[in-house]
């Protein structure tokens, strides 16, 4: 059964604490895919010269998904701490989102 990646997760990255940075993903790879995608309002700012860059909201992914013809697997987080466990012991979204996605990868 080829369900979408988001099937498998629920509506738990309702409020999780994501700070880092967003990419955006090439549309014609069909191996790349978002996971968790930044709200409509999200505004990406160059902290060192504090200006806008023209992508903004669901333009972003913060998290994205790579899967391989052979089913190999992984993500990538523009968040290092997302997963930490002061965060998660903090925010019940980020355990359940982090726990999905590892469950996802692994």
């Amino acid at each position: 059964m080829n369900l979408p990646v988001f099937d498998r997760f629920d509506n738990s990255s309702a409020g999780v604490q994501f700070n880092g940075i967003g990419s955006f993903l090439d549309p014609t790879n069909q191996f790349v895919f978002p996971i968790l995608r930044a709200e409509s309002t999200t505004i990406s700012v160059f902290d060192s010269e504090d200006q806008i860059s023209d992508l903004s909201g669901e333009q972003l992914t913060l998290v994205a998904g790579f899967q391989t013809r052979y089913n190999s697997r992984a993500s990538i987080a523009g968040s290092m701490d997302m997963c930490s466990d002061a965060v998660v012991a903090e925010n019940e979204a980020n355990l359940q989102f982090c726990k999905q996605l590892a469950n996802w990868v692994f």
